[in-house]
């Protein structure tokens, strides 16, 4: 198993389009990598910027399919700049 641990800031005022995007992001691995053994995203609720992800492959195929995928790539290139 590979697990891997997330943590990023946003902008205040970007907090509710980035939940937004980590919605579709989660449905985008459920609909796309059955080998993904566990993904959950968490938000700080003391500190709503703050973000963590956790997550789990039952292998590197499960991994690198998610990692090249169409909704991750969106995901990054739309998180990024906020």
């Amino acid at each position: 198993m590979i697990s891997y641990k997330v943590l990023y800031k946003v902008k205040k005022s970007e907090v509710d389009h980035v939940k937004g995007l980590v919605n579709e992001f989660i449905d985008g691995i459920r609909n796309n990598v059955p080998d993904m053994v566990f993904y959950h995203a968490f938000q700080d609720p003391q500190n709503p910027v703050n973000f963590m992800h956790v997550m789990s492959f039952k292998n590197k195929q499960a991994e690198d399919d998610h990692k090249n995928s169409s909704y991750c790539h969106k995901f990054t290139e739309e998180l990024n700049p906020l």
